[in-house]
C-alpha cells in the first residue's frame, strides 16, 4: 500500500454503502483531499450478484475490479483460495471479560488468532512475542523479500479475524 491508499471492507447492504459514502465525504471535509474515483476500484465476493455490484459501483462512482486487476503487483485472485477455504470459517470465542480487547490482542495475541496465523500461508508463531504490534508486523511484511505476498496474506488474515470478531460481537455468530 502507498501512504495515501485506503482499503475499506464491508457488506453490500445499503447501510454499509451509505456509510462508505459518508466516510469518504467526511474525509474530504476534514482533510481537503479529494478521492480520485478514476483510480479507485472495488472487489466483490462471488456471492454478490452482478446486478447488486453494478448498483454499488454506480452509487460509489468507482469501477469494479476484474480478475486480472492487480494491487501491489498481485492479481486480486491471490486472495481467493486461502480466503475461501480457511479464513471464512474462523470462529472467535469470547474470552474472560476482564481481558482488555485491543486490536493487537484480537488480531495477534488471543488464543484464537495465534493458531490461525500459524496455519496461514505465512506460518507465523506469534505466541513467542507478546510485545509485537500490528504496526510492527505490517512493517515487517512490507520490508521482507516477498513483501507483496506477505502483505496480501497478512491483510487478508487480519481482515478475516476482524470480520469474525464483529460477527461474534454484533451478530452473536
Amino acid at each position: 500500500m502507498f501512504g495515501d491508499d485506503v482499503m475499506l471492507f464491508g457488506n453490500t447492504n445499503d447501510t454499509t454503502i451509505n456509510s462508505i459514502t459518508e466516510i469518504l465525504q467526511h474525509y474530504y471535509n476534514v482533510s481537503g483531499q479529494l478521492v480520485n474515483y478514476n483510480k479507485s476500484s472495488i472487489h466483490f465476493s462471488k456471492s454478490v450478484s452482478d446486478e447488486r455490484s453494478n448498483e454499488i459501483t454506480t452509487i460509489l462512482g468507482v469501477s469494479r475490479m476484474s480478475k486480472d486487476d492487480k494491487y501491489l503487483g498481485l492479481l486480486q485472485q491471490i486472495f481467493d483460495p486461502f480466503t475461501a477455504t480457511q479464513i471464512n470459517n474462523i470462529q472467535i470465542h469470547k474470552e474472560a471479560e476482564n481481558n482488555e480487547e485491543s486490536v493487537d490482542h484480537l488480531l495477534l495475541h488471543c488464543s484464537t488468532a495465534q493458531p490461525i496465523w500459524f496455519a496461514s500461508p505465512l506460518g507465523l508463531r506469534l505466541q513467542e512475542d507478546h510485545h509485537l504490534t500490528l504496526g510492527n508486523l505490517v512493517e515487517q511484511w512490507l520490508t521482507c523479500q516477498d513483501n507483496e505476498y506477505s502483505f496480501a496474506m497478512g491483510a487478508t488474515t487480519s481482515w478475516a479475524l476482524w470480520k469474525a470478531r464483529n460477527e461474534l460481537v454484533f451478530d452473536n455468530k
